[in-house]
């Protein structure tokens, strides 16, 4: 059965049917290695999500200081920006784009491009930034997430180093 149905040194024949007769334990040692090594990404991925799961009154008490501080501007979940130039917080914006560090900053002092952003220290504690964050975060896909959740790593690992 050798031919256009073949592996180098194997038949297909000898892989579907005679499995022991293709078993080749440096072969599947290969990608049971780039599993479990892709696991372990995938773990510590989770692992450095600064404080993983928030609990649910922190969302709620998130979302509503964003009905009374950041929906007029922003919108809501559907992405129905009100003020020219105010991002949607959507995974069709590019609020996750950020890193935490950077937004609590933008929310604290305030922002001009384009359109102002109004500063918010003295209004909203850094705890009422963090539940407002929590709260937009719910809002996008797991893919957004895990890449908002790394660029906030990196972030402040760069602000930490000397």
């Amino acid at each position: 059965m050798q031919g256009l149905c073949s592996l180098p040194g194997h038949s297909l024949r000898a892989i579907a049917l005679d499995w022991p007769v293709a078993y080749d334990e440096k072969a599947m040692a290969r990608p049971l290695s780039l599993l479990a090594g892709l696991v372990l990404v995938g773990i510590l991925l989770l692992a450095c999500q600064k404080g993983g799961a928030v609990a649910p009154q922190v969302v709620q008490r998130g979302q509503s200081l964003y009905q009374t501080y950041c929906i007029t501007c922003h919108g809501g979940i559907q992405g129905d920006t009100r003020v020219p130039y105010a991002p949607p917080h959507t995974s069709a914006g590019h609020t996750w784009h950020h890193p935490d560090g950077q937004l609590k900053e933008i929310i604290l002092n305030g922002y001009t491009y384009r359109g102002t952003m109004p500063a918010f220290r003295g209004i909203l504690s850094e705890e009422d930034v963090e539940a407002i964050l929590a709260y937009i975060k719910t809002w996008w896909g797991e893919q957004e997430r895990a890449y908002q959740a790394e660029v906030s790593r990196l972030w402040e690992a760069q602000r930490r180093s000397p």
